[in-house]
Order: C-alpha cells, then structure tokens, then sequence
C-alpha cells in the first residue's frame, strides 16, 4: 500500500529520493527532498561526481577516438597515393561532416535530453517503489534492481500514476520510444541528403570554387561514402540513446572489433582490388555499416543485451520484463505531440552545428588561397583532423555531464544536476589545458606528419596551425561542456543565436578579412603571422572563445535549477 501521508513516506523511505503521494484524483505528484537538502561542495561530493563521470566518460572517450580514427586512417592511406587523392579525401570528409555528423548529431540532440530524462524518472519511480518495499526494514533489506521480481513490487493506483503510464509487458518504455522515434525522424530527414550524394556533389563543389579535377574527386568518393552515411546515422542515434540509459562499453566494444579490420579493408580495396582513393571510402562505409549492425545486433538479438536493456532502463518499474519492439514503435509514431516533442529539442540541436558548417567552410575557403590551394587545402584538413582528435576527448567528458545532468533533473535532483554540471566543466578545462601544454611541446611538425608523411608542404602548412590549436581546444572543449548541460536542460534553443552570432557574424567574417582583404589570399606573406591558413583559422577562434564566453554566461546565470526539474516532468507527461 501507497504511505498515507508525506510526512509517514518522510519518515519510512530514507533510502528514496523521490516521494510519491496520491491525490484525491488519484494522480501522481512528486517532490525532490534534493531541492532542500545539502548544498555544500565538499571534497568527497566532489570525488563521487567525478567517479560516477568517469566511468561513463572513459569508454565514451574511447568511442570517439575509435569512431575518428577509421576515417582519419583512411585519409592516411588516400595520402599515401598523392597529394590530389588526399585533397580529395578530406574534402568529401568535410562535407561529410556537415550534413552527416553535423544533422545527426544535431538530431540527437533531442535523444540525449528526452532518453536522459525519461530514464532518470524511470530510475526514480524504481527507488520510490523499493523504499515501500523497504519501508520498516534497514537499506539492506531494500532488493537491490537486478534482483527485484514482479512479484516482489506492490503495484497500485499510486505506482501506476506518474504521467499514466501503462504497466506490464505490453506497456511501451518510455526510452525505447525515444529511440524509435529519433530513428525514424533522423532518416526521413536525412534521406534527401543521400539521394543528393547519390546524384554527385560535383556541380556545388565547383560553384564553391574548387578546381575541377579535385571536384570531381571528391564527388566520387562521397558516393561511395552513402552507405557509411546510413551506418553514421545509425551509430549515432544508438550510441546517444545507449550513453543515456548508462550503456556506454556497447559502442566502445563495437568500434574496437570494427577497427581491427579497417587496416585489411583499406589495404584489400586499395591495393588488391585496384580501387585506388576510392577503396578508402569503400573501406569507411564497411567499418560504419558493421558498427552499426554489431551493436544493433547485441542489444536487441541477444538475451544478455535486452536484459542489460531492461536493467538500465528500471524497466521493472512498470512491470516490464521482456524487450519489446511494437508497443515502442506504434508510441513512437502514433504520438504527433511526442514527435513535435522531438522537433523542438531537434532542430536547434542542427542548427547548433552551424559552428561545425563554418569550420568547413573555412576548409573550402582554404582551397581559394594561392600560391599553392592544394598545401592549404591539405594543411587546413591536417588541422582539422587532429582537431577532431583533441575534441573526441572532450566530447567524452561532455558526453557524461549530459547524461548525468539529465538522469538527475529526470530523477527531480535539481542541486545534484547542477553539481554535475559543474565537475564536468572544470574536468574538461583540466583536460584541455593538458592537451595544449602537449601540442606546444612536442614539435609542431610531429603530429601532421603522422597523418601526411613525405608531403613536407602539406606538414609545414599544417604545422603552423598548431599554436592556435592549443588555444582553439580549451575554448572548443569547455564550450561543449557547456552545451552538454544546457543539452541536459532541454534548452537546445539557446545554441541557435549564439552560435549564429558568434561564428557567421564575428568568426568567419574576421578568417575571410585576414586571408583575403587583408592579405589578398596570399598564403606566403612573412610579414604577417595572420595570413593564408593561419588566418582563416585566428577568425575561427575568435569565434570559439565568445561562444564560450556566451554560453558560459548562460550556464552560471541563466538556469534556474529547480525550474528544470518541473520542466523535465512536464515534458515527460506525454
């Protein structure tokens, strides 16, 4: 039986965080006993949340670095077969990464807030229901989740309650229908873009003032980048989803058997089967579509991966013991103020990437520069590349402050997740630091060579990047910090002017005065540090830095905590 009044519930369920009361209409109500309890910061609360990130941070980290690097490699091999090949490859790459990583990941957006947060309350209604089960007994007695049985959970009126949710195993889980949901809106979204690939990308590339040859090219391996893109989009709505309920090894253990024959691949459609550069995109889309089957084939084909599933979800808390496909898949669908749900976090998540479009678009900008377009446009992905190395890093870290912040706020937690917010900005200005002490050391030929040996033009184009690269990753890797809190919030909107503002008003219109007004697109001027690729790249940055100045601004004052967890609730009432 429900407890009759708060205060018994107070007094009965101290292993609970969540206190559920009925109502005279027989809804569910709750409180946060978070919301008035300790605020102080101590050493040991400190630890803690920086442990509890750690773990989910680490493997995600590993991911990243495992997802980048197959890409990367297959840019070294295209290196290895001249400068065109290479010019060519990080070219289709980058424009891979605006329409694919970038809508993805910006879609995904929404999976990271709304399967946080929907795994979070589930997570609360489970300890809610423990605590009565518990009540009168020491937190020993209280069943740990992997071993609480239908028949050990007093279902009433009270469980049943919070948003209406149906119980047993026909009943949808709330976060599988997250998923579903953001797996059919990603690929009617994307579809367009790959029949546009399909079609060849020649024409747009020449229009950006790419030579033809290169155009051309690069075209040719986009199209056989079309599978990678539907296994990219697959990979990212399952990893988002499977680091939201707290599954964060799925993606690391199927990046690592992939990986291990990405080498092979490269050298056998390359070399054996005398497909040339275009056997590195070949290569790419295997390792993207096999990623994507072996994890869809652990978590919904084997037993041991629906049961983690159901684990990591508190399935048992609406007496759900068996992992479902069509109670989740017609929610999905049927639900027109779910999917409008969906959109509004989405679509701002896309737009948030418009930081990731301008970096592109300083590459192509790159390609215009003279004496020489083809150093620069290889310096310039050089650059990029061991960017994107750098951030995969921070991007883990980000990654667990998301899923902490929003499993919290989902839970009621408001100073929890604002706590949590916190350990993972100051862990990633930790990180950051340490990597740019590390890219000033070493010197600044050694990294592009890694990725370009012999194409010394290529290296020393690259190689002057790299000082502002050490300042570009802080301001880079604590901005995503912040982003990944306000992901947590829900508040994907705020992502839209600031990164407008900063990067297409200020960042790009600074790279193009100092490589082209200022300097006429010379790439060659000694006079003048900021010119040619370097140029292009000190706009870029400032860019950076007021987006962190910015958002910075709107995480410290512009959140009111306890509002967030209302705002979890309500939209957790689908």
């Amino acid at each position: 039986m429900a407890p009759k009044n708060a205060e018994e519930a107070e007094a009965s369920t101290e292993t609970s965080r969540l206190l559920w009361t009925t109502s005279q209409d027989d809804s569910t109500s709750f409180r946060s006993d978070d919301m008035e309890g300790d605020e102080s910061i101590s050493w040991d609360r400190f630890s803690v949340e920086v442990q509890k990130q750690l773990e989910l941070a680490v493997p995600s980290m590993q991911s990243a670095i495992l997802n980048k690097l197959p890409w990367l490699i297959s840019i070294r091999f295209a290196g290895g077969l001249g400068v065109n090949e290479l010019t060519a490859a990080a070219l289709a790459t980058s424009l891979s990464n605006i329409i694919g990583m970038s809508f993805s990941s910006g879609l995904n957006s929404a999976t990271t807030t709304l399967a946080g947060q929907s795994n979070g309350e589930m997570t609360a209604r489970l300890e809610a229901m423990k605590a009565r089960v518990g009540s009168g007994t020491d937190d020993s007695a209280v069943p740990d989740s992997a071993q609480f049985t239908v028949a050990t959970v007093p279902m009433d009126d009270a469980d049943a309650g919070a948003g209406a949710l149906r119980t047993g195993d026909d009943a949808p889980l709330p976060p599988m229908v997250v998923f579903f949901r953001a797996l059919i809106i990603q690929h009617v979204i994307l579809l367009p873009f790959v029949i546009w690939w399909l079609s060849g990308t020649k024409d747009f590339l020449l229009k950006v003032g790419q030579a033809e040859v290169i155009a051309g090219m690069a075209s040719d391996y986009l199209t056989a980048l079309v599978p990678a893109f539907w296994g990219l989009c697959l990979v990212y709505t399952l990893t988002t989803w499977l680091q939201s309920i707290g599954m964060v090894d799925v993606p690391l253990y199927a990046s690592c058997i992939t990986l291990a024959l990405h080498v092979p691949l490269n050298w056998f459609f390359i070399y054996f089967l005398g497909l040339g550069y275009i056997g590195c995109a070949v290569a790419t889309s295997c390792f993207q579509v096999s990623q994507s089957a072996i994890m869809a084939a652990y978590v919904f084909g084997t037993e041991h991966g629906r049961q983690r599933v159901l684990e990591s979800t508190s399935a048992i808390a609406i007496n759900k013991t068996k992992l479902t496909f069509w109670p989740e898949f017609k929610a999905a669908i049927s639900s027109l103020y779910g999917i409008i749900q969906y959109l509004v976090l989405a679509v701002p998540g896309i737009f948030a990437f418009a930081e990731l479009w301008s970096s592109e678009t300083i590459v192509i900008l790159a390609g215009q520069l003279s004496p020489s377009p083809e150093s620069a446009l290889g310096g310039m992905s050089l650059f990029q590349s061991i960017n994107v190395t750098c951030f995969s890093l921070s991007m883990g870290i980000g990654i667990a402050g998301a899923t902490r912040v929003s499993n919290l706020l989902g839970e009621g937690k408001a100073h929890a997740a604002k706590f949590a917010g916190t350990v993972c900005t100051l862990c990633t200005v930790a990180l950051t630091l340490t990597l740019g002490t590390i890219l000033m050391a070493v010197p600044h030929t050694f990294f592009p060579s890694l990725f370009a040996p012999g194409e010394d033009g290529v290296v020393d184009e690259a190689a002057q990047t790299i000082p502002l690269l050490a300042v570009y990753i802080f301001a880079d890797g604590v901005l995503y910090a912040f982003n990944s809190t306000l992901k947590g919030c829900g508040k994907q909107w705020i992502s839209v002017p600031v990164v407008f503002f900063s990067y297409w008003f200020v960042g790009l219109p600074l790279a193009y005065y100092n490589a082209f007004v200022r300097n006429d697109g010379d790439m060659t001027c000694e006079d003048d540090y900021f010119c040619g690729v370097v140029g292009l790249l000190a706009g870029t940055t400032v860019g950076t830095w007021l987006h962190m100045l910015l958002f910075g601004t709107v995480v410290v004052f512009g959140i009111n905590w306890k509002m967030e967890v209302m705002r979890a609730k309500e939209r957790l009432q689908e």
